[in-house]
């Protein structure tokens, strides 16, 4: 577990990290939920829809790196992957 200091911290250096790096971020319960086979459909549903990625912290990504490199389920660990994608975008500008 992190200190919200560091996680803080890491706001603005996470999408320099590796995906593996990144995975280390996730939170306990998307761990669990990974490890229990949960269902992320909430993932599918935001891959191509609009999303405000302002409120998105360190944790956020941690979580979907842990689904991509993680899940063994190839549907929520590719939508995780273009979410990735798509905040690394919003962060540039």
């Amino acid at each position: 577990m992190h200190k919200p200091s560091h996680l803080k911290a890491m706001k603005d250096k996470i999408m320099e990290l590796s995906l593996k790096e990144q995975s280390k971020y996730a939170d306990a319960v998307c761990r669990e939920m990974v490890k229990g086979k949960a269902n992320f459909d909430n993932i599918i549903l935001m891959e191509d829809s609009e999303v405000d990625f302002s409120d998105w912290n360190t944790t956020s990504i941690g979580n979907l790196a842990y689904i991509v490199e993680y899940s063994g389920q190839p549907h929520y660990k590719l939508a995780a992957a273009k979410l990735i994608n798509r905040y690394r975008n919003f962060y540039k500008k």
